[in-house]
Formats: structure tokens, sequence, C-alpha cells
């Protein structure tokens, strides 16, 4: 029998798993699970068990950490409203919340030695999976740099709201920084280039 105590492990150890789970569900549930296997191409057993694990990895987490989840229109008006000078404690308050949750989730300390991690957990954790932050987004490395490309439908308010939160998280705690000339960024999208500093 398995330790509850047992300091949680990465999805990666969870892919390799034997174990089988035999479970209920309600009809209504199961034909929820059919329907989403037939837009993604997937069978229900396969939808069933990338909820559980994105619940394991990202859903529990963020609600262990305390994360609010606030309608997307409801913040894109917040952001128009208040002045951007007020929104900083904001940044860096959501920045450190942000090292806190990678931490937990990749179950060692967050230094430029994580970098494999964050481009692995990114996607899932900004994207529908995870926060929801955006609708697509992908993070890939190409010889010395990292690619951050996503996309949203928030305004330009959210991009650069989002641009403030991930410079600050980078730079403080991957030693990674933005380079601007090739810093693509409008009110649906975001295309960073990411750079390691030392």
């Amino acid at each position: 029998m398995s330790n509850i105590r047992e300091k949680p492990k990465k999805l990666t150890i969870l892919k390799n798993a034997k174990r089988l789970l035999g479970i209920r569900l309600p009809d209504n549930i199961w034909e929820q699970l059919l329907a989403i296997g037939q837009v993604t191409n997937q069978t229900a057993t396969q939808v069933a068990k990338n909820a559980i694990i994105e619940w394991i990895e990202i859903s529990y987490r963020i609600k262990k950490q305390g994360f609010v989840m606030l309608g997307k229109p409801v913040f894109a008006k917040l952001l128009k409203i208040v002045e951007k000078e007020k929104l900083k404690p904001l940044v860096e308050l959501i920045a450190e919340s942000g090292s806190d949750l990678y931490q937990l989730m990749v179950n060692k300390p967050l230094d430029h030695n994580a970098i494999e991690d964050f481009i692995e957990l990114t996607p899932r954790l900004l994207g529908n999976s995870g926060l929801m932050w955006f609708d697509h987004i992908e993070v890939v490395k190409v010889e010395d740099k990292i690619l951050f490309k996503a996309i949203h439908n928030l305004g330009m308010s959210w991009s650069e709201f989002f641009i403030e939160i991930f410079e600050s998280f980078i730079k403080k705690y991957l030693n990674l920084c933005i380079i601007k000339e090739t810093m693509n960024v409008s009110d649906t999208i975001v295309f960073l280039e990411l750079l390691q500093t030392r």
C-alpha cells in the first residue's frame, strides 16, 4: 500500500505507471467523456485518464495554493480600469505565487537548473488544463533560446500585464531574460524569445 504522506511524483513518472483503476461513472458523465473524445480524437478512457492526471498535477495544487478562478471577461475589464502603477504589487505577488506552484509541481527548488521542467509544465499550467490564461500555448527550446508563443482573447491590457508577471518570474527564479527586439505582442498574441543570463 502506498504511503499517503509520500511526496507527489512528476507527471513523467505517472505516465509510466502500470496501476489499473476501476471506477463506476454515471451515464451522463460517460456520455460527456465520449463527446470530448470525439472532439479530441481520444477514447473516453483516455479522456478520463488525462483528466485525473491534470487534476492531480495542476488543478489540485492550484486550489491548494489558494488561487482564485476569476472569469476572463471580468478580469479583462479590471485590467482596463486599474492604473498600471497600482498593478505592480500584484505583479510581484503573482510571480511569487507562481514560483511556489512550480516548485510544488516539480518537487525541487526553482532555479536555472529547472529550465526543462519550466518548458514542460508551462503549457499545462497556463493553458486550458490549468489556469486557462491562454487558449493555446507553446514553449520550446531552439538552440540557446526558449520560444514562448501564446494566444488569448483578453485584449492588449492582458498581454502587457502577463509580460510584467512573466518577466518578473523568469528573471528572479530562472535567470532568464526577454529579448526585447524580437518581442511580438498584440491584443491576442504574446510571442517572446527568452535567453539565459548566466
